[in-house]
Parts: C-alpha cells; sequence; structure tokens
C-alpha cells in the first residue's frame, strides 16, 4: 500500500470517530447552553479546557501517522480534537463541520518583534517571552506602517482540496 493510501486510510478513520461525535445530541444541547450563556441567560457556566501542554502529553493517541506532512497537520487537529472528547471534555463541542482555515499573508508593521524567548524543556509549546524596547523616541513611531493583509486563495484551495481528499 502506497503513502497515499495510507494517509487517506489513517484520516478517514479519524474522521469517521469524529463525525460521529459531532452528531450526538449532546453537541446541540452544549450549543444551546452557548446561545444561553452568551445571550446573558443564568445557565451553569461553560467549563472549557483550552491551554494544553500537548508537547508534555506522551500518548499513543497524539502520535502522527500520515507520512505527508501538510496531511500531519490535519492529522494532528483530528487527534487533538479526538484527545480532548475522550479524557476532557468539559463543556467541548465537535461541530459537524470541519473548518479550514484562510491562508493570509501581511506586510508587517514596519517592525519586528525583538524579544528573548525563554523555552521550556518539556516539548511544551509554549514559552515566556521578555520584550525588547523598540520606542524609545519620537521619532521611532514613524517606523510604524499600516500593514497590508493579502489573502492567498491558491493556498487556501490546496488546504482545502488537502482536507476534502480523506472523503
Amino acid at each position: 500500500m502506497n503513502d497515499f493510501h495510507k494517509d487517506r486510510g489513517i484520516l478517514r478513520s479519524l474522521a469517521e470517530r469524529y463525525s460521529e461525535i459531532a452528531h450526538m445530541d449532546i453537541q446541540k444541547e452544549r450549543i444551546e447552553r452557548y446561545y444561553k450563556t452568551n445571550s446573558m441567560e443564568e445557565v451553569r457556566p461553560i467549563v472549557l479546557v483550552d491551554e494544553v501542554p500537548w508537547g508534555e502529553i506522551k500518548d499513543d493517541e497524539l502520535i502522527c501517522r500520515c507520512e505527508n506532512q501538510e496531511l500531519r497537520g490535519l492529522e494532528w487537529q483530528l487527534r487533538v480534537s479526538l484527545y480532548k472528547w475522550d479524557h476532557f471534555q468539559a463543556d467541548y463541542v465537535i461541530a459537524p463541520v470541519f473548518h479550514v482555515g484562510k491562508r493570509i499573508g501581511s506586510s508587517g508593521v514596519g517592525m519586528g518583534v525583538k524579544e528573548d524567548l525563554m523555552a521550556g524543556s518539556t516539548g511544551t509549546y509554549i514559552v515566556s517571552h521578555r520584550y525588547k524596547e523598540q520606542l524609545d523616541t519620537e521619532e521611532d513611531l514613524e517606523k510604524l506602517k499600516i500593514p497590508v493583509i493579502t489573502y492567498d486563495r491558491e493556498g487556501t484551495e490546496k488546504h482545502a482540496v488537502i482536507s476534502m481528499y480523506i472523503s
């Protein structure tokens, strides 16, 4: 079996489970609570676990197995969603859609970030930052520019096709 079929099999299996969970009645109930909460109705507060040290969790369920690097990103999204569902779902909602983010670019604001990163040694992606002052004088403000944001239609469509290829 070549990599294409192997990767597609991996993703289809994950997507099938994702879809089964997404169509459970509990999802509709939780979404309704979100609406009520946002409408300021008095309901039980929504509980979410968002900051997870993924690099510190050593579990076979989170190991990506796809060979294609672009597909590994899609696989990771599915594995993380399923892991959260299985281990700490709280009021987590798995919606019956899978979002493909738009690819955008930016010209920047005229200067980059100057910082010292203080990364831990546990494998997590979360790091501390110590930012360096860059706007010492009034003249330094002239370095700032309004960014030009561009939409990468080709990149977005390519990513959407990659996401759809598991179906």
